[in-house]
């Protein structure tokens, strides 16, 4: 018995060893997914999770609609403020992102201020309601820097799916496309196709 009296303890040493790597192994994959900045999904989770919600919306016959939104001059923040203004503007336009959408949108930061969001169960009228919601929410924030109170805008393109639609890549390029078209009539604007 005495040569066995360690060994209930080193199955608990690796057991425990196996649980913390278990641990760690599901949080860097949660961080392989998500912006650091802001939290929300960046690119690989919007590919993960997108191409799930096409396939789904495919399979059923379902609406989807993607928004493609970036941040108005927000070169400016940085160049006039600080990048560290900049990263508060982002933070808080996630913020509100997640304030005002439902958890089965999937919200994601596509590239420096480009915002890209799912909606499921969403046809064209409701994704441009949706759109002018955010864009008020957004504009009525404003943030803090340097004693002054900025304000954010956002410009927005709309895509919904159509019958022959078949990957997330060339509809999420649809709702770019749009985006040129909001940028192009003034910013701060919600351009779809009709």
């Amino acid at each position: 018995a005495h040569v066995n009296a360690g060994y209930p303890a080193k199955i608990a040493d690796q057991a425990s060893n196996a649980i913390e790597n278990a641990r760690l192994y599901s949080e860097i994959q949660q961080l392989a997914i998500l912006d650091d900045l802001t939290g929300l999904y960046n690119r690989r989770g919007l590919a993960i999770f997108g191409k799930r919600e096409v396939e789904r919306a495919i399979r059923f016959n379902r609406d989807l609609s993607i928004l493609f939104m970036d941040i108005d001059d927000f070169k400016l923040f940085n160049d006039r403020y600080s990048y560290s203004t900049g990263d508060e503007v982002l933070r808080t336009l996630a913020g509100c992102l997640r304030a005002n959408l439902r958890e089965t949108d999937v919200i994601s930061r596509y590239g420096g201020d480009e915002f890209v969001i799912l909606l499921p169960e969403t046809n064209k009228i409701s994704a441009y309601e949706i759109s002018e919601r955010l864009r008020n929410a957004i504009y009525t924030l404003g943030i803090n820097a340097n004693g002054k109170k900025l304000r954010i805008s956002i410009s927005t393109g709309i895509y919904s799916r159509q019958k022959l639609d078949k990957d997330l890549e060339s509809m999420i390029e649809s709702a770019g496309e749009q985006l040129h078209v909001a940028k192009n009539m003034g910013k701060n604007r919600v351009a779809m196709k009709e």
